[in-house]
């Protein structure tokens, strides 16, 4: 299925809707049965993006499974991952989080500490400790991913390039920019290579590294990497998000340094508004923005 296909999107929704439908109408007697018509169920709702309804499945699903014991340990470690991703999805990561952390303990003892699937609940678990602002949990945690993934995979492949620029973007969280810097770069050109430049991770990439940049006062390249990331992402996603604020906010900062207060005002305006109908005013991004807009107001009405 390719979720960004719209026709192709519609009707498995709708046909997920008539299978939720039908399930509600005619409830499975055998609860084993009915844990895994959920579990796919959920699975499929989370395939579309539809969090919402897949959530009730998989809650169901994994209340089931522990209930029954159906498909053991290796299944109930795919059921509690898979909720914990539409629970990140719905921002809920405080609760993902412990979920996260029960998912990775029985992949570890049912798969053993080196094998793909470990990495990837890994993964998830470390983005959600950064989601809760856990940055130095995060780190040590995106480069065990890491390891395991250059073993398995090999260093060329973009998962261990996705792993590898989740170990830059805790360090740039951190502080480490110069430490950064190198594993952005060389991740993102990895993800290049594999996806071409019009890919949803190119994007990120090139914002990330682009934030880098900015700290280290490197603006012409910080720029040319914003600006990228602002093309693409605007071809992906168009300009109402507040992944394509976050890349003029950031484009906002750099050209306001290098003197360009009127273009900074336009950036930086539209990113405030944005962010804050996307995200909501008491959003750090938002909070950011704004302090921003104010800063450069302030040099407009007063260029001396």
């Amino acid at each position: 299925l390719d979720p960004n296909n719209v026709g192709a999107d519609v009707t498995v929704r709708e046909l997920l809707q008539a299978y939720a439908d039908n399930l509600e109408a005619n409830p499975i007697s055998d609860p084993r049965i009915e844990c895994e018509v959920r579990q796919r169920l959920g699975s499929g709702f989370f395939e579309v993006k539809l969090y919402e309804q897949a959530e009730g499945h998989l809650r169901r699903a994994l209340e089931l499974r522990e209930r029954t014991g159906s498909g053991g340990h290796t299944a109930l470690a795919t059921s509690l991952h898979v909720l914990a991703a539409t629970l990140w999805f719905r921002s809920a990561y405080t609760e993902a989080a412990p979920l996260y952390e029960r998912a990775l303990r029985l992949r570890e003892s049912t798969l053993g500490t080196e094998h793909a699937d470990v990495a990837e609940t890994m993964a998830h678990l470390a983005t959600t400790y950064e989601n809760l602002g856990r940055y130095i949990d995060a780190e040590p945690m995106h480069r065990r991913a890491m390891a395991i993934r250059t073993e398995v995979f090999g260093p060329d492949h973009e998962l261990t390039a996705a792993s590898m620029m989740s170990v830059g973007f805790s360090l740039l969280n951190q502080g480490e920019y110069e430490e950064a810097e190198p594993l952005l770069s060389e991740s993102l050109e990895t993800t290049r290579a594999k996806r071409g430049n019009q890919y949803e991770g190119v994007a990120i990439g090139l914002t990330n590294l682009g934030r880098c940049l900015l700290e280290l006062d490197r603006l012409d390249e910080a720029g040319a990497a914003l600006e990228e990331s602002l093309t693409i992402k605007e071809r992906i996603w168009g300009r109402q998000n507040d992944t394509y604020a976050w890349s003029q906010y950031l484009m906002a900062q750099v050209v306001y340094h290098q003197g360009d207060t009127e273009r900074a005002l336009r950036l930086v305006t539209e990113a405030a508004d944005e962010l804050s109908r996307s995200l909501n005013d008491s959003h750090e991004k938002t909070k950011a923005a704004r302090r921003l807009l104010e800063r450069v107001n302030r040099s407009a009405s007063d260029p001396d």
